[in-house]
């Protein structure tokens, strides 16, 4: 026979499972898969029962002449209550944030086939793909300018010399590594150092990459840009310049070549023997 201490002291065990599940719920639930979701409830729902199990085996056991002190008992009533309001609760969090979610995705689909500017340093090249453009924000004037342009393994194809001018410096780079030799399609990186007139290492430099907006989606439960197979979030949106056309990039001869000329150069630019062209114009 059930006593009311050991009812009680069952019951307080079962409604901390339940508590701590509950809590662990929601302090997770805008990074959860659905997959953890489902699990997280389904456990929820294992311990609801025992609870209901709890409760009618100690009523139907309970000692006639001492039964539950009715304190307790109330208190197991409103435990009972509260545990099926948070299961509740968490199941129509989830369907909030999904819901979110996918509107979040309805309106980026309006971004497919925009040319964006996005602050990033990674860019695709894709055989009949337009040529990105490429460029290099600096807080004040250099004299020395390290580009270095590296493949998706991160070797360096090609390294650029030069000076450059505080704010924007476009990148005319021709898609061909340091033999002249095109290169293949794929993901290519930027990174860029440069020295000031004294020589010290200028700090706050950026990139960014014009591209059109090839498809949308959620990455980690936020919506997110793609430029070929390059996410790029909405946060890191500079500016959008309206729909991609033919003549607003240049286009791709072919793996990711440029048709636009690039061997001008700027008469206070310098290369080394590794490039023919400079890393800003």
């Amino acid at each position: 026979m059930t006593t009311s201490a050991g009812a009680v002291s069952s019951f307080s065990s079962i409604q901390n499972s339940i508590n701590n599940e509950t809590s662990g719920k929601a302090s997770s639930t805008s990074t959860s898969s659905t997959q953890g979701t489902t699990a997280s409830l389904d456990s929820l729902g294992s311990n609801f029962t025992d609870f209901i199990s709890l409760l009618t085996t100690q009523l139907k056991n309970q000692d006639p002449t001492s039964p539950v002190d009715t304190t307790a008992f109330t208190q197991q009533l409103i435990g009972f209550s509260q545990v099926q309001q948070q299961v509740d609760t968490n199941t129509n969090l989830q369907s909030l944030i999904t819901s979110q979610q996918n509107s979040a995705v309805n309106t980026s689909v309006s971004y497919i086939n925009q040319l964006v500017d996005a602050n990033t340093d990674t860019f695709n090249l894709k055989s009949g793909k337009p040529m990105p453009l490429l460029n290099v924000t600096l807080p004040e004037d250099s004299n020395a300018v390290t580009i270095n342009i590296e493949d998706s393994t991160g070797k360096v194809i090609k390294t650029y010399t030069g000076t450059g001018t505080k704010g924007a410096n476009p990148i005319n780079w021709d898609a061909t590594d340091s033999t002249g030799a095109t290169v293949p399609d794929g993901d290519y990186k930027l990174v860029v150092s440069a020295n000031d007139n004294t020589g010290n290492a200028i700090s706050g430099i950026t990139t960014d990459v014009t591209d059109y907006v090839s498809s949308v989606g959620l990455a980690n439960g936020v919506s997110t840009l793609y430029f070929g197979d390059i996410p790029i979030s909405t946060s890191n949106i500079i500016s959008v310049k309206g729909y991609y056309s033919q003549a607003t990039l240049p286009a791709n001869t072919g793996n990711g070549s440029s048709s636009t000329d690039n061997s001008s150069s700027s008469s206070n630019s310098t290369s080394n023997s590794d490039s023919s062209t400079p890393p800003t114009s």
